[in-house]
């Protein structure tokens, strides 16, 4: 009579030694086990074969095969073309979903791997660089700026703080007397008699010059000192 092969088995020589196996097994020391994720096999094999990239599951070695793909990859039509830069999937996904803002990769909508400049990585997630500070992207957090910087680029100023100048890649102090306003090129005088201020204003001064002082009627307007 007939005896049943091993479970799995395609064709067995006897009850517990298979010598192929049915799809989606492997022979394994004379029995059939099931494949592994990301590996096939067709009916009659005797070994499990690793499926095209990309693909979690497939029917067998044809690219568009597929039916589930991997982490970073995304089913289309059989495929698993992987996902575009700053997009990501789970596994098993049929489309890739956006980063969240500021990543330049990804694993989830909570978990940032590196950082788009100008954004610096915290606690696995991306946050804008504050003003005078800056980050180039990757991994790298977010940097203090030259002195004066408002916005640059490494230790090149791209911008300047008020009462600080551009001149060339630095951001330079205006000198006693003059002003400037946020990312200002040069530096303008400060009304007769002020050594410091906040713009040309007869009423914005915040320090005066030798010989002045500030007015009894207002501390932001300086006149000169009156001989005895």
């Amino acid at each position: 009579m007939c005896t049943s092969c091993p479970t799995n088995c395609a064709t067995c020589s006897s009850s517990t030694s298979c010598m192929t196996c049915n799809a989606g097994f492997g022979l394994v020391s004379g029995l059939c086990n099931a494949c592994l994720m990301g590996t096939f096999s067709n009916q009659g094999a005797t070994t499990c074969t690793t499926c095209p990239n990309g693909c979690s599951a497939c029917t067998n070695a044809d690219p568009t095969m597929c039916t589930s793909c991997n982490a970073g990859f995304a089913l289309n039509s059989g495929t698993c073309p992987a996902c575009l830069a700053g997009t990501f999937s789970a596994a098993g996904a049929i489309q890739c979903t956006a980063c969240p803002m500021g990543c330049a990769t990804c694993t989830s909508s909570t978990t940032c791997m590196t950082c788009m400049p100008d954004f610096g990585l915290n606690s696995m997630m991306c946050t804008q660089c504050l003003d005078g500070t800056f980050s180039n992207g990757g991994t790298a957090i977010c940097t203090n700026c030259p002195t004066g910087c408002d916005n640059c680029n490494g230790t090149m100023c791209i911008n300047c703080f008020a009462n600080f100048f551009l001149n060339g890649s630095s951001c330079l102090a205006c000198p006693n007397g003059q002003f400037s306003t946020l990312n200002a090129t040069m530096c303008t005088n400060c009304f007769m008699g002020c050594a410091t201020c906040s713009s040309a204003s007869a009423s914005a001064c915040m320090m005066c010059n030798m010989n002045f002082g500030f007015n009894m009627d207002s501390a932001t307007v300086c006149q000169a000192c009156q001989s005895n």
